[in-house]
């Protein structure tokens, strides 16, 4: 966990588990404080605890998908501002919004400036 802090909270969550601690290394070089978590179930566990302000899902994992771990988390914090951000490879169709509990939805792979960039102006 890096403890810099200054930016913000960001629970990152992948079954990846090398791109969810790169992408943790990242933002912690970009200034937030980060935790890293590698399902669903295990993400409502440390946001518990870490309580971030932003949640960055994967959508295909095991135990709890994304889609489950995003509405878990807001039944478990209904009175946080936390901002929930799908970033998976899984296509978006126009037809159906699986998508519905999440802020923002990026695609794998994901332009780290861009994404930096979207997060510096969420809080």
């Amino acid at each position: 966990m890096n403890h810099s802090g200054d930016m913000g909270k960001v629970l990152v969550v992948d079954d990846w588990r090398d791109g969810a601690e790169s992408l943790a290394m990242l933002l912690g070089l970009a200034g937030y404080e980060t935790a890293t978590a590698y399902n669903g179930a295990e993400a409502v566990e440390v946001a518990k605890s870490f309580a971030p302000d932003t949640v960055i899902l994967d959508i295909n994992m095991p135990v709890m998908d994304g889609q489950q771990a995003a509405r878990a988390l807001r039944q478990a914090f209904p009175n946080r501002d936390m901002v929930l951000v799908a970033l998976t490879a899984q296509e978006r169709r126009a037809d159906i919004n699986p998508l519905a509990e999440f802020d923002l939805y990026l695609q794998k792979p994901c332009d780290t400036g861009l994404l930096l960039n979207l997060l510096s102006h969420l809080h």
